[in-house]
């Protein structure tokens, strides 16, 4: 995950922020804060996490579907970040059904043109909420995947939009058929449904 210079409060003893710093044109800077110590070309998941959602260790490629960073809001040393889970083989399951095919078919004639190197997910959703520290490159698990399959109330595809708000951080989770807004204080990442589609949960 490559984070604005401006908003990486980390330092090093150069006064820089840890990671691979490249430009961007227009003056702006992007900063590598996921696995900083690997290249920028390099095969980086933010973290890992198994069939159940518990968090492995992120070091190496960890889980390539984590990968796509679908919110994110800065507080302190930590980057709060939404992940859309394998955001490809979203796409590609949306694009299957409007051309009247399976995303089995699309993956396929995929991994035939990449020799399987290009990461479609098997179906699974993984999207979690996690924090990066911006100093440390110490990545976190706020909320794991939700899912029913895993016990949980419903599908959580990934959580869309985040902002702060009174030292609280909300963000719109992408949960099928009850869309709701998820409220994490950052003091101890505690989190509460505050908002669901229908009503104030």
């Amino acid at each position: 995950m490559l984070v604005p210079a401006s908003v990486a409060s980390a330092a090093d003893s150069n006064g820089k922020a840890p990671g691979i710093t490249v430009q961007q044109g227009a003056g702006y800077t992007a900063t590598k804060i996921s696995h900083p110590k690997n290249d920028t070309y390099a095969t980086d998941g933010i973290t890992d996490v198994d069939a159940n959602g518990n968090a492995t260790v992120g070091d190496g490629e960890a889980d390539r579907g984590q990968n796509y960073s679908w919110s994110s809001v800065g507080y302190g040393d930590w980057m709060y970040v939404g992940t859309c889970y394998s955001a490809m083989g979203s796409t590609l399951k949306h694009l299957a059904v409007q051309t009247n095919s399976t995303y089995a078919k699309i993956k396929a004639s995929l991994d035939m043109m990449f020799n399987g190197k290009l990461f479609l997910d098997s179906g699974e959703n993984r999207s979690l909420l996690l924090k990066i520290n911006t100093v440390t490159g110490e990545v976190k698990i706020v909320v794991p995947p939700i899912q029913k399959t895993t016990g949980g109330k419903f599908n959580v595809n990934g959580y869309r939009a985040a902002i702060e708000f009174h030292d609280k951080l909300y963000f719109a989770a992408a949960a099928q058929g009850a869309p709701y807004l998820l409220e994490v204080d950052p003091k101890d990442d505690s989190s509460k449904i505050v908002y669901q589609s229908g009503g104030v949960a």
